[in-house]
C-alpha cells in the first residue's frame, strides 16, 4: 500500500540533523546518537554544537552509513535529555554532499566526532546536488567562506565562472558604506555670503527650499573647500 504524501521517510546514505534549542552537551549528544538502535550502523557521526544570535543552543549532526539508512519514523532519531525526561526532536534531511554539509556545519569549530568520514563517491554532480552546494553557499558568513564551499561542492563552476562568482560575491557580501565624519567641525573666515547660503539651502527637508541654490566654489587648492562643504551634510 502507498505511503500517504505527508507521511515521514528517510532513505539515504548520508543524513543531516538539526535539534533545534538542544541544551546536549555534544558530547553527550554524540553518544546518545550511537547508542540508537540503528538497522544498520553507522560508520561517522559529526556532532556540532551552536550557539544562535539569540542565545539558543542548536545542535547539528552528520551521520554517514555504509549503505542507504531507511525509516518511516519520524521519531527514530529523538534523543532523551541528560537531566530530565524530556525529549530533543531534530530536523532529518538527506545529506545528498556530505563534504559540504561537514564543512558548513564545521564552520565554527566547536564539534565532537566517531568513526571515519567518507565523501561522497561521484566526482560529478546532479542538478539537486548543485542546488544544495548553492543553498549551502548561501549561508557563508563571508565571501571566502562561500567561495570555499563552492569550490568544494562545484569545483568546475569554481574554475570556469569565478571571476563572475567573485563580483557577484562582492555585491553580495559589500559592507554598508561608514557615515562620513567631517575631520574639522569649526572653520574660520567663511565668507558672511557662503554661511547665509549654506543656513538658507543646506537644512533638513521640511525648512528647505522648493527649489533650492546650488553654489559652485573655486580657488587654490588644500584651503578647505571640499571639507567645509562635507561638513555641512555628510552626504554631499
Amino acid at each position: 500500500m502507498p505511503r500517504a504524501p505527508s507521511s515521514f521517510f528517510i532513505n539515504a546514505k548520508n543524513i543531516f540533523l538539526t535539534y533545534p534549542r538542544c541544551v546536549f552537551p555534544k558530547q553527550q549528544a554524540l553518544d546518545a546518537i550511537r547508542n540508537i538502535q540503528f538497522p544498520i550502523s553507522p560508520i561517522y557521526v559529526r556532532v556540532v554544537q551552536e550557539t544562535h544570535q539569540d542565545g539558543s543552543p542548536h545542535l547539528y549532526c552528520l551521520l554517514q552509513f555504509e549503505g542507504k539508512f531507511r525509516t518511516e519514523s519520524a521519531r527514530f532519531f529523538d534523543i532523551k535529555s541528560p537531566t530530565s525526561n524530556s525529549m530533543f526532536h531534530p530536523n532529518v534531511q538527506g545529506a545528498r554532499n556530505s563534504l559540504v554539509v561537514r564543512d558548513y556545519i564545521s564552520k565554527y569549530g566547536d564539534f565532537v566526532k566517531w568513526g571515519n568520514f567518507r565523501p561522497d563517491g561521484q566526482s560529478r554532480f546532479s542538478s539537486d546536488k548543485t542546488d544544495e552546494v548553492y543553498a549551502a553557499a548561501l549561508v557563508g558568513e563571508d565571501k571566502g567562506m562561500t567561495l570555499n564551499i563552492i569550490k568544494k561542492g562545484d569545483p568546475r563552476s569554481f574554475i570556469i565562472h569565478y571571476d563572475k562568482l567573485s563580483s557577484n560575491l562582492d555585491r553580495i557580501f559589500q559592507k554598508p558604506l561608514e557615515p562620513y565624519v567631517a575631520r574639522f567641525q569649526q572653520f574660520e573666515r567663511i565668507p558672511s555670503f557662503l554661511i547665509h547660503w549654506a543656513t538658507q539651502n543646506v537644512t533638513g527637508p521640511a525648512n528647505r527650499p522648493h527649489r533650492p541654490m546650488s553654489i559652485i566654489i573655486e580657488g587654490p587648492s588644500r584651503t578647505g573647500k571640499t571639507c567645509w562643504a562635507r561638513s555641512l551634510n555628510p552626504q554631499v
